[in-house]
This record gives C-alpha cells, structure tokens and sequence, in this order.
C-alpha cells in the first residue's frame, strides 16, 4: 500500500505556465524619456507564484520558453535560486525574452507600465510545444489572465491545459490578473468567461471584478457574484490596503492587510 501511494503521488505541488521576462524601471519621478539608468529585476506573473511558493517549501515547476542569451539565462538563474524547478522550459536561438518598463510616478500621476512582448519565444509556442506530462504531474496547475491576450497561441494553449487538467483530475487556479493595456474589459469578460466553469480557485481582484465583471457591492456580494460565474470551489479577491477576502461556498474569510 505504501508503495503505490508513492507511485501515485505527483512530482509537484503547483505547476504553472506563463512568460518570463525582465522589468525596467526608473525612480519615482523620472520620466521613461528623461531616463539615464534603469533598476533591472525579473518577472512573471505565475513565476512569481511558483518562486514564492517554492521559497516557502512547496514543490513547484514553471513551463515556459525562455531565449539561449544572458538575458534568458539571468531570469532562469534567479527563478532557480527560489528552488523552482525549470526542466521543461524551452530554449530558443531565434525569438526574443519579453521586457517591459515601469514609470514609477508621484502623485497625483500614476504609475505608468509599458510592454514590450512581441514576438517573444513565449509567444512562439505552440501546444504541441508544451510537455504535457510534466505540466500536470501536479496536484494543482496555475494559470493567469494575464496570459490569454498575449496572442492565439496563448490563448489555445491556456484553453489546452485546462481541458486536460480536468481530464487528468487536476485542480485548475486561475487568476484574472487584468491589464487594460492588453486587453479591453469586454474582451477580456467573453474570452474568459467560458473558463470559469472548469475552475477550482479563482482569483480576483476588487477592481476586477468590477471593471471586467461589473460586479460591485460589500465584499460578500463581489465574492458571491464572481461565484455565479464560475464552479470553483473557493473564490479569493485581493481588495488593496482592505486585504484579502475569501469564499469557500460556505463561509466568508476577511484578512487585513
């Protein structure tokens, strides 16, 4: 019995999938044109995820694709410094590694980001690219909406994995993570909306919910209404300086920040 419960037990925690890249910033004041130095980190929106939770002792993998440059080779270094695991990542001679560049203000402006992400080796892959079997060994696989609009075949393969996520019995996390620089709140609500019945948890934002979904109202009723729209079977919604707010179908969850 014990021998078959190792066999049947998953190589990771959490796998996830999604862009690496590298962040670009100025000091809070500086304009992007006045710009003489930048602050370079890396990023990734399921990277940080995986990163994070590998640091706190989970066994996690990312897949993505990454290009053959020092570039390349400083975001996989500091992701594999956390401890995450970066088997199946791609490595590419002809694409590109995806930047972008953030114009931290003062108030009353706000911050300003820009991306730069075409043609990326990310966005070259394709899903007969993507090693399956690796990507769901997993007791849960986290995927963001970040993601989608990057291009078609972000799309198909984010559609690709749920599908067999669920075939596979593997729970699906999904983000909204919206970005109105990538996408409109219309095209974002169409396109994700039919892969909200095939989740498990779903995150959302305060000012997701309400600028993709239209939803507003106490953090009861944003958290019940982000529910009717999805099967999953806990719902998590950052709310800012207010903290976090969480439903499980039965009960409501309120943490400060």
């Amino acid at each position: 019995m014990s021998d078959q419960s190792t066999a049947q037990e998953p190589r990771f925690d959490v796998t996830a999938l999604g862009e690496g890249q590298l962040r670009l910033s100025v000091a809070a004041g500086t304009r992007l044109e006045q710009a003489d130095r930048f602050s370079i980190h890396t990023s990734g929106t399921e990277a940080n995820v995986t990163c994070t939770l590998s640091r706190l002792g989970w066994r996690c993998g990312w897949l993505s694709a990454l290009p053959d440059t020092p570039l390349g080779r400083r975001v996989a270094g500091e992701y594999r410094y956390t401890g995450l695991d970066l088997s199946a990542v791609k490595w590419s001679h002809d694409h590109r590694l995806a930047t972008y560049y953030v114009e931290y203000a003062v108030p009353p402006r706000s911050t300003q980001v820009y991306y730069d992400r075409a043609d990326t080796c990310f966005t070259n892959l394709k899903p007969e690219d993507i090693d399956w079997d690796y990507l769901l060994d997993t007791r849960i696989l986290h995927l963001s909406g970040l993601t989608v609009p990057l291009c078609n075949n972000a799309y198909t393969i984010i559609k690709e994995a749920i599908k067999r996520a669920k075939a596979r019995g593997v729970l699906v996390s999904f983000d909204m993570n919206y970005r109105s620089r990538l996408w409109s709140p219309e095209e974002a609500r169409v396109t994700v909306t039919p892969m909200l019945e095939h989740l498990d948890l779903f995150f959302c934002g305060l000012r997701d919910a309400e600028t993709v979904f239209g939803i507003s109202g106490s953090p009861k009723e944003v958290l019940e209404g982000l529910g009717a729209l999805t099967n999953a079977s806990h719902v998590v919604m950052s709310m800012s300086s207010e903290g976090i707010a969480g439903w499980n179908r039965q009960a409501f969850l309120h943490e400060p920040a």
